[in-house]
């Protein structure tokens, strides 16, 4: 997240919040409804939430013009077809993008979104061994809805973490901490 905020330019990889419903993946980049999560706040207008993958994968995308973040709120491609997935990979790391308005010719536009995806499920892209596109990160369920129905969790400990939660992730001081944080991470040796 320092290297997207500070270079305003697409990383390569996809980051992948999994688990299950209700634990918390939209708190950091997606949306729900209390609102938006940290980077939604952070990247406002230049913000994209994307429900179905055919939003940015078909034509007449004009929506996808201009962002420079993109969350996948379980649009994940691997389940509808491998071409969804293998143009996914390309969004991934191309730096333009062919945008098509209706009744007008399309043309290219500069692409510096980075992408996150908060999903339920654990087999949402197709991964390959060596693959450097997709980074998943598993989350823990421990105050989810899951946790409650199979009697891990209490329903008043879940409410209270997830009212935690909300309070913090609504706070506009946190967004500008986290920014100010990845604004100042040394990337002299990112890779």
């Amino acid at each position: 997240f320092g290297y997207i905020l500070q270079t305003r330019r697409k990383s390569g990889i996809l980051v992948c919040f999994y688990g299950a419903p209700g634990c918390g993946k939209s708190a950091i980049a997606g949306k729900n409804g209390s609102g938006p999560g940290i980077l939604a706040r952070i990247y406002a207008s230049y913000y994209q939430k994307v429900s179905k993958i055919e939003q940015i994968l078909n034509d007449f995308n004009v929506s996808s013009m201009n962002k420079l973040f993109c969350c996948l709120e379980e649009a994940t491609p691997y389940r509808k077809a491998q071409r969804n997935n293998d143009q996914l990979n390309d969004f991934i790391t191309e730096g333009t993008l062919r945008v098509e308005p209706k009744g007008i010719d399309a043309f290219e536009v500069n692409d510096h979104r980075a992408f996150v995806c908060c999903t339920t499920n654990a087999n949402a892209f197709r991964l390959v061994e060596g693959d450097r596109l997709f980074l998943c990160l598993k989350a823990i369920d421990r105050y989810s809805q899951k946790a409650v129905d199979e009697k891990r969790c209490a329903a008043d400990v879940r409410k209270e973490y997830m009212r935690k939660l909300d309070e913090t992730k609504n706070n506009e001081e946190v967004a500008f901490e986290f920014f100010k944080y990845a604004m100042t991470l040394d990337l002299t040796k990112f890779n």
